[in-house]
């Protein structure tokens, strides 16, 4: 047992260290490892959604606006005459002093594609979402937080970079807030970028994985003295 209980601590402070990441993806989508850079032209591809994990165990320094904040489905509702008329929206405020994890969704079809490109998938994530950010402005203002503590290089100006821009854009964030599933449409000019902002298990979590093994490994010691 003296063995076992500096292992399970080396095991908890690891599992807290570790980066999280998208468990699952589904559809177009893609896991891919942070690019170089997601300005346009830069990651472009017409078949997927390219999704990565940018900033883990991140304490927010100041309150971060959210475009939805809650289980339902955000959608376009028109686009003529402009502006764009958009429902479902939930926006909100994540509290500065806040953990997080973030990831970034992108769709830049090919600089050769005509019409739109349209794709679509979700993505399962191993903590809640606190919130999303997908309106171009709010995407590029995050951008300028998050960007120092990557080594992604986003854009700068909207130029349709964010989404929920063009009739059938949509996104939902599920009851139990792990999946988000959403569609994407661009041309070859624009950009689709979304941002995902995710909790960070608490200290709490992670003991109690550790007792719960702590435990298994008494029950294994007793178990095997009686064969003894």
């Amino acid at each position: 047992m003296k063995k076992i209980i500096p292992l399970l601590s080396a095991l908890i402070v690891a599992l807290w260290a570790a980066p999280s990441h998208a468990l699952s993806v589904t559809g177009d989508i893609s896991y891919i490892s942070p690019p170089p850079s997601v300005k346009e032209g830069a990651l472009e591809d017409s078949t997927k959604i390219k999704v990565f994990g940018e900033v883990q165990n991140f304490t927010l320094g100041a309150d971060l606006n959210v475009n939805m904040t809650s289980p339902g489905t955000a959608s376009v509702v028109s686009t003529t005459p402009p502006p764009v008329v958009r429902s479902g929206l939930t926006p909100g405020t994540i509290a500065a002093g806040t953990q997080v994890n973030t990831y970034f969704l992108h769709l830049d079809a090919l600089s050769t594609s005509t019409g739109a490109t349209r794709r679509s998938g979700s993505v399962t994530f191993d903590n809640d979402i606190l919130g999303v950010i997908m309106l171009s402005n709010d995407v590029i203002y995050s951008s300028s937080i998050f960007s120092p503590h990557t080594s992604t290089t986003y854009p700068t100006t909207m130029n349709g970079t964010g989404t929920l821009d063009s009739p059938g854009d949509f996104i939902t964030i599920s009851t139990d807030r792990r999946t988000l599933t959403l569609q994407m449409a661009v041309l070859s000019w624009s950009l689709d970028q979304v941002r995902v902002v995710t909790a960070v298990p608490e200290p709490g979590t992670l003991l109690l994985l550790g007792s719960g093994l702590t435990g298994l490994g008494f029950i294994r010691r007793r178990l095997k003295a009686r064969k003894a």
